[in-house]
């Protein structure tokens, strides 16, 4: 008895001894020496792409603004990703005028002299959107199915009771039913108080949106609790950062006499997937509407062509108190970086610049102190940009 335990206690001295050679198996075990090589192919992963798109474009010519929009009216034109990874979707729209109806490039540029048909079309993106939710339903597996009695155990997703069985080996085992937790995302409805509008011409105008992947949960299909894994969705991203919404709006002629089928418009969309770091890189670039707000979702890859401005042309400061105003650079070739000068009127009726001594500018606020300001009620701010952009201020007393 005391040889037959000393042989075992030797032995596993000798395994310990051996660590890291043939006492504990490993995939593959090298019994001879020289070159071993292993080869492998790969496999890909392939993303669920889901996205809801507008299949009609519903809009009028409201000349009188019956709907309570502009003078041209439409629907929210809903986009939705409902997508396992986050998306780029580009929309090429185009208006086709019949004869004798003419697209104008501005608002302002639509004439009321007569009642020929010109008018001014747009496409408008709100700044904030409004998700519809759906009732809680039963998760959908990629192809759109209901996943039927999905339970959770443990942390993990089963399709069934029966796999959840499978996997434990036990006839017993049961889980907690999870098939109300799908919440789909049905429209999404834009807050246009403030909004981007984009002129649309009988050329393609491509307007581009970045939305975040939707929320998936991975659940077991089969007993393997491994490597056979699937995807259900669950609802689209979090802050509304998965949908967008866009419309039509616009300015006519109220003298002409407007008849259905003048204008054609066309949509064409375009979608492709995005890694995480693009998405964020892309989503960096929403388009701003003012100095604090953007559109949501809508982006550009493209440095905006915007000459410089001022928001708040007219400034409240007390007598004695400086006066400030917020200034946009602009953007692209027409950008400015700086303000060259300002300058202001004489009682004498001559220009003189303000001392810079007297102007402070901070980001992109520009501040002028009171010696001046209490003096002068307009001022001319120039910028340094190559068109030497020249916007007139106004100081009022409060």
């Amino acid at each position: 008895m005391k040889k037959q335990v000393m042989k075992v206690l030797l032995s596993t001295m000798l395994c310990v001894a051996m660590i890291g050679t043939t006492c504990f198996a490993a995939d593959k075990e090298i019994e001879t020496t020289g070159d071993s090589s292993i080869t492998g192919n790969n496999t890909v992963e392939n993303p669920v792409y889901r996205v809801t798109i507008p299949t009609t474009l519903v809009y009028a010519v409201d000349a009188f603004e019956q709907k309570g929009q502009s003078q041209i009216y439409s629907e929210d034109f809903s986009i939705i990703n409902k997508s396992n990874v986050a998306v780029k979707v580009d929309v090429k729209v185009k208006v086709a005028p019949v004869a004798g109806v003419t697209l104008a490039a501005s608002a302002d540029a639509v004439s009321e002299a007569d009642d020929s048909k010109n008018l001014f079309f747009a496409a408008e993106v709100p700044s904030a959107v409004t998700e519809t939710p759906a009732a809680g339903a039963p998760y959908k597996d990629t192809t759109g199915t209901a996943v039927p009695g999905m339970v959770t155990d443990s942390g993990k997703h089963y399709a069934s009771v029966d796999v959840l069985k499978a996997v434990s080996g036990n006839d017993a085992a049961t889980g907690t039913a999870v098939n109300d937790e799908m919440i789909d995302t049905t429209a999404s409805a834009g807050d246009y108080t403030k909004s981007a509008v984009v002129a649309l011409g009988s050329e393609d105008t491509n307007l581009t949106f970045a939305l975040e992947a939707a929320d998936y949960t991975t659940y077991f299909d089969d007993a393997s609790d491994v490597d056979s894994t699937a995807q259900a969705f669950k609802n689209v991203a979090a802050s509304k950062a998965g949908s967008t919404t866009f419309r039509f709006s616009g300015k006519v002629n109220s003298k002409a006499a407007w008849a259905d089928n003048d204008l054609t418009a066309t949509a064409v969309y375009s979608i492709i997937g995005l890694s995480s770091t693009n998405y964020t890189d892309l989503i960096a670039k929403e388009v701003a509407i003012d100095d604090s707000t953007t559109a949501h979702g809508y982006v550009t890859e493209q440095p905006v062509e915007a000459a410089p401005s001022i928001a708040n042309t007219t400034a409240v400061a007390a007598l004695g108190s400086p006066a400030t105003w917020t200034l946009n650079f602009g953007g692209g070739s027409l950008a400015a970086t700086d303000v060259a000068k300002v300058q202001f009127k004489k009682t004498t009726g001559e220009t003189s610049t303000v001392n810079p001594s007297h102007i402070t500018m901070s980001g992109n606020t520009l501040t002028i102190g009171s010696a001046i300001t209490d003096v002068n009620t307009e001022l001319t701010v120039i910028f340094n940009d190559a068109a030497a952009t020249q916007v007139v201020v106004k100081v009022v007393r409060s």
